[in-house]
């Protein structure tokens, strides 16, 4: 009789919706393989095919990938790199320790942690982690399969031969992992939560060991009945395979379906499958509803209900990763404000696209035959205008015609101001202007870039050539030196709010800047060690809500603050990991890229909700109405 303990109860108690994130084989994410020429592979979701994705210049070994889906951390010939796929840039990690890994393919030999703080790998000696804040730390250890992070990235389990399992604790003060417990025998091994694993020991029965009360364990079901390859699923319950005890018609490492549930009595097992599948170089993919298996280079999918397998079409795969796991992506989700993006029309050309704030699908604005360079939408949402080979185009809702107004060499930088009659924009010798009509453009200023208008001041924000941010007047035709700052947005009551710092020396965060010139920039909020101001948008209560990321770039989960003058900061709970993103005007919707295939996800913070968009399969230069 199986005794099942109130331990499983805590498990079964972390519930999430079942995730969307599905193309025609029913991918729970971007699947990426690496073929033994060195050559990586991503098969993307829904219609973004497969891709190349080789870091440029490395015969690869193997490789893992970022929790945001962006990067990928690859092993050479004795060194670790990364490798952003949607910008292509490229990072040294480990040159000097990097090691080989003693397999491949029948697990992770690179495993980079959930919050994006360290990356685990294998070595010929054991194990290494590499601290992303500084540090490396060595384990000596028997040769490694597999890497398995905690779900916030505190502890490590990782497999030996013979089903033997590690555990170690990651201590970011003195950038080691430590010992923490050892699990002798277990076929297969899933974290429930934070703290949990649940394991099956080969002998027979099912286990949980608690990290977090000194490695407590308690049997959930101590009988003969063999398990393996337990794991949780997003939505809380647990998938594993059964052996029961008096079972002749199956081998030894078969086992039929099973899933864990909680309900008003408790947790209850429950048959899912009626076919026998043989469970021998079986893994999960992530969320548990996916069998995978690597074999002579073949990779197949595998139906853990039906047993049934559908082979990828090629037969030399050394290795095989996953893409980021995001939450479930709710369809027509209503935003608070439109985004316009670059994307693939479907016939090649990239148009500029409008995803409504309705929750109705994004669709191209624009349908020209050329590459658009850059673009800016009016403050009426529906004229757009847009840079392609030395033209400057104006495509307007009434008549829905796109007209040629100004071919000059360098053109880049459309702004809009506020009522949409002007456009500035930029040259190799400075900023100009023109009506969004057409007619004879005005040069406004000589050697300055980057205009923005601050309509309430009659003014436009500028660049001034050496790297400083300026004010320029329309009144006086004079240009104030406003400080060293990043970005900067103007607030209705004519101040200007910036982020960077006034000068070289002092603190960086946000600044209130009063532009009547009586006082310096004043400090409304000091970045913290480490991170920087992504975006950041001011409220109707006087707040401004903070954009932040991680100072060197890498992945991160997004951390959103609102900062009232005179009082902390105060933070909001977010999507986990959303790469470059932005704010809307009003602050309660986040743009931004979901995957390194350049995906775009948007998240309402009212509704505490995500949905990750499809079509196009590709985006760039994102944006949010400038003026609310």
């Amino acid at each position: 009789m199986r005794r099942w303990m109130m331990v499983l109860v805590a498990v079964m108690m972390l519930t999430t919706g079942v995730s969307a994130q599905e193309d025609g084989l029913n991918l729970p994410t971007e699947l990426y393989t690496l073929k033994r020429d060195g050559t990586i592979e991503r098969f993307g979701m829904g219609a973004a095919g497969v891709t190349d994705v080789t870091p440029p210049g490395a015969l690869t070994i193997d490789f893992g990938v970022s929790p945001d889906g962006l990067w990928l951390v690859y092993r050479t010939d004795g060194a670790i790199g990364l490798y952003n796929m949607r910008t292509g840039e490229q990072r040294a990690l480990d040159t000097t320790g990097a090691s080989y890994p003693p397999y491949r393919g029948r697990g992770q030999s690179i495993a980079w942690s959930p919050d994006g703080g360290a990356i685990a790998y294998t070595t010929e000696y054991g194990l290494r982690a590499a601290f992303l804040d500084g540090g490396f730390s060595d384990v000596t250890i028997s040769p490694l399969l597999d890497l398995v992070w905690s779900p916030d990235g505190a502890y490590l389990a990782a497999e030996a031969e013979q089903n033997v399992w590690w555990v170690y604790r990651r201590d970011n003060t003195s950038r080691q992992l430590t010992l923490h417990a050892a699990i002798p025998s277990s076929r297969g091994l899933t974290w429930a939560n934070t703290t949990q694993l649940l394991f099956a020991p080969a002998e027979g029965g099912l286990y949980s060991l608690d990290v977090s009360l000194a490695n407590q364990q308690a049997a959930l079901d101590d009988s003969a009945d063999r398990y393996a390859l337990p794991e949780r699923r997003q939505d809380g319950t647990i998938a594993l395979f059964v052996r029961p005890s008096g079972e002749r018609n199956i081998t030894e490492t078969a086992g039929y379906l099973w899933q864990i549930v909680a309900d008003s009595r408790g947790p209850a097992l429950e048959p899912m499958g009626t076919q026998s599948v043989e469970l021998t170089a079986m893994r999960w993919a992530p969320g548990g509803r996916l069998l995978v298996t690597l074999s002579g280079g073949v990779f197949a999918l595998v139906d853990p209900a039906s047993a049934q397998g559908f082979p990828l079409p090629m037969t030399d795969v050394a290795a095989y990763s996953w893409g980021a796991v995001r939450l479930p992506s709710v369809p027509g989700l209503p935003l608070t404000s439109e985004v316009y993006f670059l994307g693939d029309d479907g016939s090649g050309s990239e148009q500029v696209w409008r995803l409504p704030a309705d929750g109705s699908p994004a669709a191209p604005m624009t349908a020209h035959d050329a590459v658009i360079d850059s673009y800016d939408v009016a403050p009426d949402g529906r004229t757009v205008a847009y840079v392609s080979t030395g033209t400057l185009w104006v495509l307007t809702p009434d008549p829905d015609i796109a007209t040629p107004i100004l071919t000059a060499e360098g053109l880049a930088s459309p702004t809009f101001n506020a009522d949409g009659s002007r456009i500035a924009f930029e040259q190799p010798d400075g900023i100009y202007l023109i009506d969004t009509l057409g007619g004879e453009p005005q040069a406004v200023l000589s050697g300055y870039s980057e205009p923005q208008f601050a309509s309430g001041l009659d003014s436009l924000l500028v660049r001034i050539a050496d790297g400083d941010l300026g004010l320029y007047s329309f009144a006086t035709s004079e240009v104030r030196r406003m400080g060293s700052f990043d970005r900067a947005k103007p607030l209705p009551d004519g101040r200007i709010l910036a982020t960077g710092s006034p000068a070289a020396g002092q603190a960086s965060g946000i600044y209130i800047i009063d532009t009547t010139g009586t006082t310096g920039p004043v400090l409304l909020y000091q970045t913290p060690p480490g991170l920087r101001i992504r975006d950041f948008a001011p409220l109707l209560n006087g707040a401004v809500r903070l954009l932040m990321e991680r100072g060197d770039g890498l992945p991160a989960p997004v951390r959103v603050f609102d900062v009232q003058p005179g009082s902390g900061p105060v933070s909001l709970p977010v999507v986990p990991y959303l790469s470059e993103g932005l704010l809307s005007a009003d602050g309660n919707t986040l743009a931004g890229y979901a995957s390194g295939a350049g995906t775009l996800a948007v998240y309402s913070l009212p509704l505490a909700s995500e949905s990750v968009i499809g079509v196009p399969g590709r985006v760039d230069a994102l944006s949010f109405p400038s003026f609310r």
